[in-house]
C-alpha cells in the first residue's frame, strides 16, 4: 500500500458510480455537440424531457399522498373501532401528538449517523470524481 495516496476497495455502489461517471463524462462532449448543431431539436427535446420529468414526480407525489392518507384513514378507524371514539380522539390523539412532538428530529439524527458512516465511501468517490474531471479538463 502506497502510505501517500490510501487505497479504497471498490464496493459495488463505488462501481456503479465509476461507470456513471465514465458515462457521463461521454455524455457531455456528445450532448454538447448535438446542442451546438441541433439548437431548435436539442432545446424542444430538453423542454419536452424536463416537462415529463416533472410530470412524473407530480404523479408520483400525488400517489405517495394519496397513500398515505388511505393508511391514515384505516389506522383511524381501527383505532376508533377498538378503542372507542371519545377516548380514541380525547387521549390517543393527544398522545400521538405529543410522541410526535418530542421525536421531530429522530430522522434528522438517523440521516446524520448514515451520513457519517458512508464518508469514507463518499470520500473515495469525491476524489475518483474530482480526479475524473481534471482528466476532462486536461
Amino acid at each position: 500500500m502506497n502510505a501517500i495516496q490510501p487505497q479504497y476497495e471498490l464496493s459495488v455502489v463505488t462501481q456503479c458510480l465509476k461507470y456513471a461517471i465514465d458515462i457521463i463524462q461521454w455524455l457531455i462532449p456528445a450532448i454538447t455537440k448535438f446542442s451546438q448543431s441541433h439548437p431548435l431539436v436539442f432545446q424542444l427535446s430538453f423542454i419536452s424531457f424536463t416537462l415529463y420529468v416533472f410530470y412524473n414526480l407530480l404523479m408520483n407525489l400525488i400517489t405517495l399522498v394519496k397513500r398515505f392518507l388511505y393508511v391514515a384513514l384505516v389506522v383511524s378507524c381501527i383505532g376508533i373501532y377498538l378503542r372507542g371514539s371519545q377516548q380514541f380522539l380525547t387521549v390517543d390523539l393527544m398522545n400521538f401528538y405529543n410522541f410526535a412532538m418530542s421525536n421531530r428530529y429522530y430522522a434528522f439524527k438517523i440521516y446524520t449517523l448514515f451520513i457519517n458512516a458512508l464518508e469514507k465511501e463518499a470520500n473515495a468517490v469525491y476524489h475518483l470524481a474530482q480526479t475524473k474531471v481534471q482528466q476532462l479538463f486536461k
